[in-house]
Parts: structure tokens; sequence; C-alpha cells
């Protein structure tokens, strides 16, 4: 698939459920359990069309999702799972996607984010990477280009996640 990510088919529970949360030692921030072997993606994108077309693509890369319209429920289920990686729009109904990297800054939760955004101005792109989102795309978005963007960060992960084994954290 290439272009613009489009089509919605409506009354679609594309929900999983996820494992628990754990604390790294002598802070508060938290990571998900390194013996959780599956790969876990949030998507947080409230058009119909461009999440419907990532849910389709996403799981289809071998990664399991969960997906949220807005912010607060964004939060939520990041604090209740830990997802892996977070696809983030920042056009929100209730608060823009630059609100939810602060909420999440400001409780130590770290969750690598790719932007996935109309708004690329040279002060979104600067705004997002000070508050941690690892890359921006614009939309429409390369399909390719986005799986490349994911696998990269989880090869990050997997190089902290053995670096965590071999110290003790």
């Amino acid at each position: 698939m290439s272009g613009m990510l489009l089509a919605y088919t409506p009354n679609v529970d594309y929900r999983t459920q996820y494992g628990g949360l754990r604390r790294v030692a002598g802070s508060d921030a938290r990571v998900r359990d390194p013996s959780i072997s599956d790969r876990r993606i949030l998507i947080v994108e409230d058009d119909p069309a461009t999440l419907h077309a990532l849910l389709e693509l996403v799981p289809g890369w071998g990664y399991s999702v969960d997906s949220a319209g807005e912010g607060q429920r964004a939060l939520m289920l990041i604090e209740e799972s830990c997802p892996d990686v977070m696809l983030l729009d920042l056009n929100l109904p209730g608060g823009d996607g630059f609100s939810l990297l602060e909420a999440l800054r400001g409780r130590g939760i770290t969750v690598p984010t790719i932007v996935i955004s109309a708004r690329s101005t040279a002060a979104d792109i600067a705004r997002c990477s000070v508050l941690g989102a690892k890359h921006h795309l614009r939309k429409p978005v390369d399909p390719r280009h986005l799986r490349l963007l994911i696998a990269e960060l989880y090869s990050q992960l997997e190089v902290a996640r053995h670096r965590n084994l071999d110290t003790g954290n």
C-alpha cells in the first residue's frame, strides 16, 4: 500500500490486552517487562480512515496493536499496558499530541514515539523532538518508511533491554 492510508470499517474492535508494567530500579520511569516477547504498538489517531489503514498495516508487520482516538484514553492505555512504541497524531480532540507527550514526560513515562501528522512546521517538529518523539512523519505516510522507522525503534529497544539485563536493571 502506498500513499495516504485510507479505508474504514465501522464497528470493528481492534483492541488487544497487554501485559504488566514494572518500574526501573531507582526511578519512576515505567517500562515494559522484557520477558514479554510480543511487540505492542499504541496508535493514537482520531481520523477513522487513517486509523483503520494503520490497523490494517501494522499487525501485518508482526505487531500487536491497540488504539485511542484522544489523549486521555491514550494516557490510560499507556499507564495500564506500557506499549513498546506509540504512533501519535498531533491533532486530537480534547487536547493535542503535544499535551500527551508532556503528560507522559511529567509522569516519568517513556514510550518511543513516531509522530504522524499533517502538522509539520519546523516549530512543530522541534517541539516533538524536545518532548521526546523519535521521528516525525508528514501525512500522507509512505508505509514502507513507517515500517522501517518502527523496526529501527525496536532495534534500539532490544539494545537497551540487553544493556539493562547485563547491568541487572
